[in-house]
């Protein structure tokens, strides 16, 4: 038989979007010089009555942006970025455009993680990487396909973004990433020696 035509049709994909930023290191070092004047002992004392079933550590700072206006410019990227992608898929924002929901630092220290969880019910979340150290972890989603058990095997060392039960997201500084809210990730723990430091963020 001859094939006069072939095609692959991904259907219900899950996307996730990926920014790097090459004028990132003003940016990151203005939000770490900030956060250094805040204190991070006196942030880490401020979150110790914060309780998260997915974090095995206080690790989120919900600091302002006036107390850290040097974040203005990457919660303004996100929101612009997430109107940007709605236009791309023809979701209709005539009447009401993304707007961004929260946003907070998550600074995790070495020995910690995060734990499975999602960021429901956003409609999009994201993260910045202002600090991330070597071997601190990285960003790994998790597919909620309750039928991962019947995919064959995979070769060792080998991925594929369509029967993999998970896939890992490898960033740098200055990097963001942004995906559905209801999507559930994963951080594997901080085996560097410094703390990894990022800005989350939710828009609906």
């Amino acid at each position: 038989m001859k094939v006069e035509e072939q095609a692959v049709t991904l259907c219900f994909a899950t996307p996730i979007w990926r920014l790097s930023f090459s004028d990132h290191q003003p940016v990151n070092a203005a939000i770490r010089d900030e956060l250094e004047r805040l204190g991070w002992g006196k942030l880490d004392e401020d979150q110790r009555a914060i309780v998260h079933p997915a974090h095995s550590f206080s690790e989120d700072r919900f600091v302002s942006v006036d107390e850290v206006p040097a974040m203005r410019p990457v919660l303004e990227f996100f929101v612009s970025a997430c109107n940007a992608i709605a236009r791309e898929r023809n979701w209709d924002t005539r009447e009401q455009a993304v707007s961004l929901q929260n946003y907070w630092i998550h600074a995790t220290p070495p020995g910690e993680l995060t734990q499975f969880h999602d960021h429901k019910p956003g409609l999009f979340s994201g993260v910045y990487y202002v600090d991330k150290p070597h071997d601190s972890g990285d960003l790994i989603f998790v597919d909620v396909n309750p039928y991962h058990e019947f995919n064959p095997r995979l070769l060792p060392g080998k991925s594929d973004p369509i029967s993999s039960p998970e896939i890992s997201f490898t960033a740098q500084e200055g990097t963001m990433l942004i995906f559905p809210g209801w999507l559930p990730h994963k951080v594997p723990r901080n085996n560097s020696d410094r703390r990894r430091v990022s800005i989350s963020f939710n828009a609906i």
